[in-house]
């Protein structure tokens, strides 16, 4: 099984993605939400070669990511040696490409950082 890691900007995305369900939809909602992310996620992870639906490269051109909808979010992504880096989160009404273009000026070190912990987690295994 792949598995999925998250830059600290992608987990920051998510923080603010499930606070903003509970403050609008309640705490039962709120723990709905993040579970149907946390699938996605691992969708993503296991499945990012061989998706039925397609990527939103027309969105992502420029841009060093992967996108794929879960939940009513953008998940950017890169694969990384058959497991699936998650950058970051938007929501499907915001404008993608500028808010992807953002990301990818802030989240190299974050990623350079991640792929040099899932090498030495897999030469751990």
């Amino acid at each position: 099984m792949a598995r999925y890691w998250m830059t600290p900007t992608a987990r920051l995305h998510v923080r603010r993605a499930i606070q903003e369900t509970r403050e609008k939809w309640g705490l039962h909602q709120a723990g709905a939400y993040r579970r149907d992310l946390q699938t996605g996620f691992q969708k993503i992870a296991d499945e990012h070669t061989t998706f039925n639906a397609p990527h939103r490269e027309d969105l992502a051109v420029g841009t060093a990511f992967t996108l794929h909808l879960v939940a009513h979010r953008y998940v950017a992504f890169q694969a990384w040696r058959g497991d699936v880096i998650i950058a970051g989160l938007f929501h499907e009404r915001m404008d993608i490409p500028v808010r992807l273009q953002e990301l990818q000026g802030l989240t190299p070190q974050e990623i350079d950082a991640l792929k040099r912990e899932i090498d030495a987690a897999r030469r751990g295994r």
